[in-house]
């Protein structure tokens, strides 16, 4: 069945609506726990009790989504980056949402670029399935870096707590009651789950599969080592708050060394880009000559990816593990 160009357009921009739409809704939905400084002392406002709120922030982590898809490995990976990114979606509705745009991508393709349905579909679905991912990766290392900003304080609070004589739970208990999200509302489940029966450093692993941070790991490690071996545990958290200082001063150095070559990939990235547009403002017809010719999208896409992998190879270069 061929469409013509009004039927494609109506057909994309019917998708790009729906996407809104639901974008629209989960931000109207959103914007009260994002105004909220933690998302669980939020949920407690609301008079929501322990085991709903416990219910609630597991459901949003790596083994939350219930549907029979949930078993596969990729979805049981795509569940674990919206869990370190703290977006409340499941991975089988970001798979749907993934779908729906690129093939709003590829109509609007055919319908604008005029390019043939399997280019239009290799494109547009390659677009709908990266960027997002792409955005996904984004917000989570972006969430875990605030995590480590917040983790040195965090333990001196629990360090202070601990020699003020309070127990454990209690002084993760005030973590969660005192600090902002992300580590607010992280905490707050560990003791959620202590609650309920677990024991420290089974919740604290569950927390490190919510969210992959090194100096979570490190933590954990410390705190396993000492009630394996005996020791005093609010030493081994004050030395290893400043050990983690110190890491996040030397990263920070790393980024001020390196913000020269992050650059460059940057303008490298947008040069052609903006040089493309630079010309069609001048000469809208510029490209004429040539857009039909057979040869132009195969090698347009090639461009295109010997940009994209150049870029990578810069990123790969200046990005340093510490």
């Amino acid at each position: 069945m061929v469409f013509d160009s009004l039927t494609i357009a109506g057909i994309a921009l019917s998708l790009a609506m729906l996407l809104a739409l639901d974008a629209l809704l989960g931000a109207i939905g959103g914007r009260r726990q994002r105004r909220a400084v933690n998302r669980r002392l939020q949920m407690r406002a609301d008079g929501r009790g322990s085991e709903d709120i416990l219910t609630t922030l597991r459901r949003q982590g790596p083994d939350g989504d219930g549907s029979l898809l949930a078993g596969l490995a990729p979805v049981r990976r795509l569940g674990a980056m919206l869990s370190a990114a703290g977006v409340p979606l499941s991975p089988v509705r970001l798979a749907l949402l993934m779908a729906a745009a690129g093939a709003g991508i590829t109509l609007l393709l055919i319908a604008v670029q005029r390019l043939d349905p399997l280019s239009a579909l290799a494109f547009g679905g390659g677009l709908g399935c990266v960027l997002p991912l792409i955005a996904l990766k984004v917000a989570a290392a972006r969430r875990i870096r605030r995590f480590n900003a917040q983790l040195p304080d965090a333990l001196d609070m629990v360090v202070r707590s601990l020699r003020a004589g309070h127990p454990t739970t209690a002084a993760l208990k005030l973590v969660a009651e005192q600090m902002p999200d992300p580590i607010g509302s992280e905490f707050g489940l560990v003791v959620d789950e202590m609650t309920y029966g677990m024991d420290l450093r089974e919740a604290l692993e569950s927390m490190s599969r919510r969210l992959p941070s090194h100096d979570l790991h490190f933590m954990i490690s410390a705190i396993r080592l000492q009630s394996t071996s005996g020791g005093n545990l609010t030493e081994v958290l004050g030395s290893l708050a400043r050990v983690i200082r110190e890491r996040g001063r030397f990263g920070l150095r790393v980024k001020a060394l390196s913000a020269q070559a992050r650059f460059s990939a940057w303008g490298i990235t947008a040069a052609p880009f903006f040089v493309f547009g630079a010309l069609k403002l001048a000469r809208p017809n510029y490209f004429d000559g040539v857009a039909e010719d057979p040869l132009f999208d195969p090698m347009l896409g090639g461009a295109l990816v010997g940009l994209m992998l150049g870029v990578a190879i810069i990123f790969k270069l200046v990005r340093f593990r510490y």
